[in-house]
């Protein structure tokens, strides 16, 4: 199963060809309020027909992917200010969680240093974080959030 993850500005760069690659997988649109309307507005025909056609193509192919999609506003407040197209924010909020930001979470610090370097360990070897580290990122403010970390 694919798993694609999509950071604002390179969607627009390439228009919607991620759907392609993530088809029958996951893909993972992040800061999806940032988009301007015209890229919502394909967006939004993606997600109800199910097609996409590919950059230069002459014909609409069927993709199959779950989206999921993050940002630091207000949906609903944008939708409200129409800065946010109304149709597609109900098809992306289906299911909405609210995750505190980092700061308020000093306590996972030392698990999601866990993860990382756990992920990292067929590049890096096996790793440890010294203690004084883990004090060192607890006392940072994170105003990236855990992209940050």
């Amino acid at each position: 199963m694919a798993r694609v993850a999509v950071h604002l500005p390179v969607l627009l760069r390439t228009d919607l060809v991620f759907f392609h690659v993530a088809h029958g997988g996951t893909l993972f649109l992040d800061e999806v309020a940032e988009l301007p309307v015209a890229m919502q507005v394909k967006l939004l025909r993606v997600i109800q027909e199910g097609k996409v056609r590919k950059l230069g193509g002459a014909r609409e192919e069927a993709v199959d992917v779950r989206i999921l999609s993050a940002t630091h506003r207000n949906l609903a407040h944008e939708v409200q200010n129409n800065h946010f197209h109304q149709d597609l924010y109900y098809p992306l909020n289906v299911i909405e969680l609210q995750l505190s930001p980092l700061r308020e979470r000093r306590d996972d610090i030392p698990l999601l240093c866990e993860t990382f370097l756990r992920r990292q360990e067929y590049v890096l070897g096996k790793m440890k974080i010294s203690p004084d580290a883990l004090a060192l990122l607890a006392a940072h403010d994170y105003p990236g959030n855990v992209r940050e970390l």
